[in-house]
């Protein structure tokens, strides 16, 4: 009896890992242009041109204040980051904050927040947009070690869960609800 019983176990689960895989390679055979054309018309997202730097980052522009940037996307850090180095650059108007921000390697920086800007995507605008500030040099530092051009901030995980972000690693593209 319990051979039986093993052996219908055993089937059971054969049948249902196949079934799920099965599921699983479906659900991942989605052609690149209708997933565009959903997102581009169908639920009103705007497109935005990812680039993948030679460090694996994907970057993307957007102005801020009016003023062009180059940014790199992680979807890790909990807040949108300009560099400390740029707050003349892009016109901001920061105060101290008693926050601290943490990088992945367990860097401590001092954090100040300037708030009130506009940041623009493709033709999504944001305003009252806030941005924390913290010195980035160590990013740019590895980066122009690398040859990568320096950023001037990080577009973090707060636009894209503000605007249902999704990220085409394929096509290398952003996809931003209006």
């Amino acid at each position: 009896m319990n051979k039986v019983l093993f052996t219908s176990i055993i089937f059971l689960q054969i049948i249902f890992a196949s079934c799920t895989n099965q599921v699983k390679e479906e659900s991942l055979n989605l052609n690149p242009k209708a997933v565009n054309r959903l997102l581009a018309k169908e639920e009103d997202y705007i497109k935005i041109q990812l680039t993948q730097l030679n460090s694996g980052h994907l970057s993307l522009y957007a102005n801020l204040n009016k003023v062009k940037g180059h940014f790199i996307l992680d979807t890790g850090a909990s807040t949108s980051i300009i560099d400390r180095k740029n707050r003349k650059k892009f016109r901001l108007i920061s105060k101290k904050s008693n926050k601290i921000a943490k990088t992945a390697g367990g860097i401590q920086l001092q954090m100040e927040v300037s708030n009130e800007n506009t940041i623009e995507f493709e033709n999504l605008k944001l305003r009252n947009f806030k941005v924390s500030i913290v010195d980035l040099q160590h990013i740019n530092y590895s980066f122009h070690k690398m040859g990568i051009q320096d950023i001037d901030g990080i577009i973090g995980n707060d636009i894209l869960k503000n605007r249902k972000g999704v990220i085409d690693y394929d096509m290398l593209v952003l996809y931003l609800k209006k």
